[in-house]
């Protein structure tokens, strides 16, 4: 399995989706900082909420996951959907290795590289939001550890679930846009939870329900690629 990914690393693009990492952390850092901002000159008393990093942490978390959603969509649409059209698939279909194996190596591949990125991508933007907020005092509170490291490794794994099941929606259809419009309602459905609920307690228990479900929707996703790429006639 292990050589099955190495092999996909090698014949996927990987620089190219590690240029767009790099370049949507950017975006994100400048975005989320924007956000701190404006809100300090806001006079509007939600809005000022997300001076307080326990707010805006989990918001930027929630954009973060949109973000890198939508890039394993994309990522997914390349080495799935793409890879099993007609003619690559008789390609493929042509080697002496399982195709459910390649299948799970292909995925696995992908959701290895958005866990890790997403992983990075946060502490990066919230470590450089923190140092912006010391030099120019934006914020009403310090950063704390605290407010990210909890569920980092929950909101790496739900963003490369969503492009899971982005796949399969799209795999079906046999559309790289539905597919990755797929992941945008999915993470705009998350960062709207995020948004409108202020209550820790609601919103650890949304939290942890989107979680299971999206978890538990990814792995059947995972079986149903794997049974569509078994049965697959060219």
């Amino acid at each position: 399995m292990l050589d099955l990914m190495k092999l996909e690393i090698k014949k996927t693009n990987i620089k190219t989706y590690l240029l767009s990492s790099i370049t949507l952390t950017v975006c994100l850092l400048a975005l989320i900082t924007l956000l701190g901002f404006v809100s300090y000159n806001e006079q509007d008393i939600e809005m000022q909420n997300f001076t307080f990093f326990s707010y805006l942490v989990p918001l930027g978390s929630a954009i973060i996951l949109l973000a890198f959603g939508v890039l394993s969509s994309v990522m997914y649409s390349k080495v799935v959907i793409e890879a099993y059209q007609e003619k690559q698939a008789a390609l493929f279909f042509l080697y002496p290795v399982s195709r459910k194996k390649m299948l799970v190596a292909k995925l696995a591949s992908v959701f290895i590289f958005i866990f890790v990125t997403y992983m990075l991508s946060s502490l990066i933007v919230f470590i450089g939001l923190s140092l912006i907020n010391s030099m120019f005092t934006f914020m009403s509170d310090r950063f704390s550890w605290y407010y990210l490291l909890p569920n980092i490794l929950q909101l790496a794994a739900f963003s490369g679930s969503i492009g899971i099941i982005s796949a399969s929606i799209g795999f079906n259809k046999k559309s790289i846009p539905t597919t990755i419009l797929s992941a945008v309602i999915m993470g705009s459905i998350f960062c709207n939870i995020i948004f409108n609920l202020t209550d820790g307690k609601q919103l650890t228990m949304l939290f942890n329900t989107f979680l299971v479900i999206v978890l538990v929707g990814a792995s059947i996703s995972s079986l149903y690629l794997a049974n569509k790429v078994e049965k697959m006639e060219v």
